[in-house]
């Protein structure tokens, strides 16, 4: 939450970097990530908006939404974030059907009511 609200992150900023994730290829991320050890890697980045919907395009295909959102509750039971499954799905041309990939992911967002900018168009969002 320190992240969203303008806080510092302290020690997280040592295993999360801040990118424009959409604008990279799953496999480009790989060598993004600070090594943390293990496969998952982590991402802050801010999602794009235009006209409501969230834009999750890259240059050879797009993250889509592959299961049901679910939410993230505290320690109270209170929900406090979303969490999204994404599969990336790419082209394999220019006149090709989207075709599913083995890359997954999983996009974590506060709830507006969480935030502390909660006007923010571009709200920050753990991936």
């Amino acid at each position: 939450m320190n992240k969203v609200s303008g806080r510092s992150n302290g020690e997280l900023c040592q295993f999360i970097r801040d990118i424009e994730l959409y604008e990279y290829e799953p496999s480009e991320l790989l060598s993004l990530a600070y090594d943390s050890g293990h496969y998952k890697k982590y991402f802050f980045t801010r999602l794009s908006h235009p006209r409501r919907t969230i834009n999750r395009q890259t240059q050879g295909g797009r993250w889509k939404i592959t299961g049901k959102q679910s939410y993230v509750n505290d320690k109270d039971g209170d929900a406090v974030a979303t969490k999204t499954p994404l599969t990336y799905c790419k082209k394999q041309d220019p006149t090709s059907e989207l075709e599913k990939t083995r890359w997954l992911m999983k996009e974590y967002m506060l709830l507006k009511s969480q935030q502390s900018n909660q006007n923010d168009e571009t709200p920050w969002t753990l991936c």
